[in-house]
């Protein structure tokens, strides 16, 4: 019972201190935007926008890997469709007419990949000027990148989509 008691203390006592401590780097953010003035949100709206483009360049990187792998299965599956005596000539002929491009955009793809490499290193940015940051994001000074790749990755899957209704409706 005692030992009980006793972890439940130190639990609530590091609870304390870790709100204690983020309060502080919170009000630690709010100081330098106060006291820095536009240079200081310059500054951080540039390491912001540095960060969310490396992030953005991650996602598109891990996108480009997933558009190889599926373009690869699907080659795969087309293969196996024209070498089966089981597909009709019409069927085969229509598959045989889009293989090529897939093939071509697949290597286009890996070139991609490949001319890409690893996105570079973040900006470095210490904890206080993360609350300042996220302090201005709030204010709407700032867009973060998870918004900006969603936003980005629905008006291309709109556009493709206009793409595809339009030319089935010819």
């Amino acid at each position: 019972q005692c030992r009980h008691q006793w972890l439940k203390m130190d639990f609530l006592k590091n609870a304390a201190e870790s709100a204690k401590a983020r309060a502080n780097t919170a009000m630690a953010g709010k100081k330098l935007l106060d006291d820095g003035g536009p240079a200081m949100e310059a500054l951080l709206t540039a390491k912001a926008n540095a960060r969310s483009a490396v992030q953005a360049d991650a996602v598109a990187l891990a996108q480009v890997a997933d558009v190889v792998a599926q373009y690869e299965a699907a080659i795969g599956r087309m293969e196996e469709v024209l070498a089966s005596d089981e597909t009709s000539d019409d069927d085969k002929g229509a598959v045989a007419e889009v293989l090529e491009a897939f093939k071509g955009r697949l290597e286009a793809c890996k070139g991609v990949a490949a001319a890409c490499g690893t996105p570079p290193d973040f900006v470095p940015i210490s904890p206080e000027e993360d609350d300042a940051i996220s302090i201005l994001h709030v204010k709407g000074a700032i867009e973060d990148a998870k918004t900006r790749s969603s936003a980005v990755a629905s008006a291309a899957m709109d556009k493709i989509n206009k793409k595809k209704s339009s030319s089935s409706s010819s």
